[in-house]
C-alpha cells in the first residue's frame, strides 16, 4: 500500500504542476494593441478576470460571460504565467447569441515570461 501511495505522489509531482501554466485571463474595454506597454495601468479598465490552469503549449479556450456590447475583435487579453511575468496575445473571439465570448490562446512559457 505504501508503495502504491509513493508512486501516486511521484506521478502527481512529475506530471502535475510542472506541465501546466497557471494564469489570469482578463478582457478590457480599451484597444491596447497600439500601445501594449499600457497593460496593467489604471487606464486599462480590466474586468471579468478568470483564473485558469492549462497544459503548457496547448490551446486553452475559456468562455466568459459579459454584459458589455462593445466587446469586439480588437479587445486584448492579458495572460500571466505563474512567475508573474505577463505576455499579451490578441484574442480570437466568437460572439454567441447568449452573450458568451470564447477566448482561445496559447500560453507558452517563452511568451508568458517575456
Amino acid at each position: 500500500m505504501k508503495f502504491l501511495l509513493s508512486i501516486f505522489v511521484i506521478s502527481v509531482g512529475i506530471f502535475g504542476p510542472w506541465d501546466t501554466v497557471q494564469g489570469l485571463i482578463c478582457h478590457t474595454n480599451t484597444n491596447l494593441l497600439n500601445d501594449p506597454s499600457k497593460i496593467g495601468d489604471q487606464g486599462d479598465h480590466v474586468r471579468n478576470c478568470t483564473e485558469f490552469m492549462v497544459p503548457r503549449d496547448e490551446l486553452a479556450c475559456i468562455k466568459l460571460d459579459y454584459a458589455e456590447r462593445n466587446f469586439n475583435e480588437s479587445t486584448v487579453i492579458k495572460a500571466c504565467s505563474f512567475r508573474g511575468a505577463c505576455g499579451m496575445m490578441r484574442s480570437l473571439v466568437e460572439h454567441t447569441k447568449i452573450g458568451t465570448i470564447k477566448m482561445c490562446f496559447i500560453c507558452r512559457e517563452n511568451l508568458c515570461n517575456s
